[in-house]
């Protein structure tokens, strides 16, 4: 019996092959690290769908809570999009921090993921959530806000409505005309 040789179609689909096997194997590696980080499930599928969306490579630009309030400066890489998780902005901390850069124009967003035990069940919930928001935004600081809901029902959703504040804010996309 004589083997016939490898076509090229043969080659390409046995790299193909191994591209997929290394990429879920990075993806077990991911979702495992950033489980690990979250304080949630919801955060956990709020990260992931971010990455995709913003088009982040694993383990490029995801950060874990980092020990101080100046982890800001310097950035500690060059992206456009750098993702912390559990991150410190005493007196509070943040679920997840998008630092956005393009050029000269810097924009920190705050995203939280607002679990029904956690957040507005009580007006005391409500008002510290209120209060906390006022704080980040005289600092400057965009913050989202996503029921549990929202993310547990279409996460993609909601990372692309983040994925659009980024974009408007650092001035990716065209100017609205008014």
């Amino acid at each position: 019996v004589t083997e016939q040789p490898e076509t090229f179609a043969d080659k390409l689909d046995a790299i193909e092959d191994a591209f997929i096997a290394d990429a879920q194997i990075k993806l077990h590696f991911l979702t495992r690290r950033i489980g690990e980080i979250s304080q949630s499930p919801i955060e956990t599928i709020l990260v992931l769908c971010l990455m995709h969306e913003l088009g982040m490579p694993p383990f490029n630009g995801l950060h874990g809570g980092i020990p101080s309030a100046d982890f800001l400066e310097p950035r500690p890489i060059d992206a456009p999009v750098i993702i912390y998780q559990q991150a410190p902005f005493p007196p509070y901390t943040a679920d997840i921090l998008l630092d956005c850069k393009c050029e000269e124009t810097r924009v920190l967003i705050v995203v939280e993921c607002d679990g029904h035990n956690f957040h507005e069940k009580t007006k005391e919930q409500a008002r510290h959530d209120k209060k906390r928001d006022r704080w980040f935004t005289t600092r400057g600081v965009i913050v989202l806000r996503f029921t549990g809901s929202e993310i547990w029902a279409n996460p993609m959703d909601c990372a692309f409505q983040i994925s659009d504040v980024v974009g408007h804010r650092l001035g990716w996309y065209p100017k609205e005309a008014a």
